[in-house]
């Protein structure tokens, strides 16, 4: 099987979909505030050391409203941020054979919605957090060598172990994913809106 890797926030959707995804549900129910407040103290605390990563994006996700009715309007009035030169090429890999597997450190529920409006069949490996309960978590926060341990999951859960995987191409846009990259196949980088060979500079 060969398999093309992409990352999505700042590769398929060009800001943090998280991020984006709280503000909308704060116009919608501005009372969130009170965890907004909340989540700026402990992502400060955050940044200090003092609490986790995973701590800091719970109080994040306290923000969202996990419903698809919402979802799906968030991710309608945001069609214009998906990235074209990515979407280009992951319909290149699909109409080559490749299988696409996102791996993201955003939550499951929120990416999905996302993947509907895209048209682009794909596999999701994502942060998986408790239905209704998005501030629950019940996998490890998605993000740098626990993509590629997940990753390794979802090989031996699709009983591919016996199968010869082959990675075609990874596509991030952060030094972060240099786990990922690792993996194997061509490195891309998203630069200016445009796919270019090679891996992000660290920043």
């Amino acid at each position: 099987m060969k398999i093309s890797i992409y990352d999505f926030d700042g590769t398929i959707y060009t800001k943090d979909s998280s991020i984006e995804y709280a503000i909308y549900c704060l116009k919608l129910q501005p009372w969130r505030i009170l965890y907004a407040l909340v989540f700026i103290t402990i992502f400060l605390l955050y940044k200090l050391s003092l609490v986790s990563k995973e701590t800091a994006k719970s109080w994040l996700f306290r923000i969202m409203i996990d419903d698809q009715k919402k979802i799906s309007g968030f991710w309608s009035t945001n069609i214009l941020y998906f990235v074209p030169s990515t979407l280009d090429a992951m319909k290149e890999d699909i109409e080559k054979g490749y299988k696409i597997v996102i791996i993201t450190s955003s939550p499951r529920f929120l990416v999905s919605g996302a993947l509907l409006l895209i048209e682009r069949e794909a596999e999701l490996i994502a942060t998986e957090t408790m239905k209704g309960k998005p501030y629950i978590f019940t996998s490890k926060n998605c993000f740098g060598k626990e993509k590629v341990n997940r990753f390794n999951e979802w090989v031996k859960a699709s009983n591919l172990l016996f199968e010869k995987v082959e990675i075609e191409r990874v596509v991030s846009d952060s030094s972060e994913d240099e786990p990922l990259y690792n993996l194997g196949g061509c490195s891309y980088y998203l630069d200016k809106g445009c796919l270019r060979i090679g891996r992000p500079k660290k920043r």
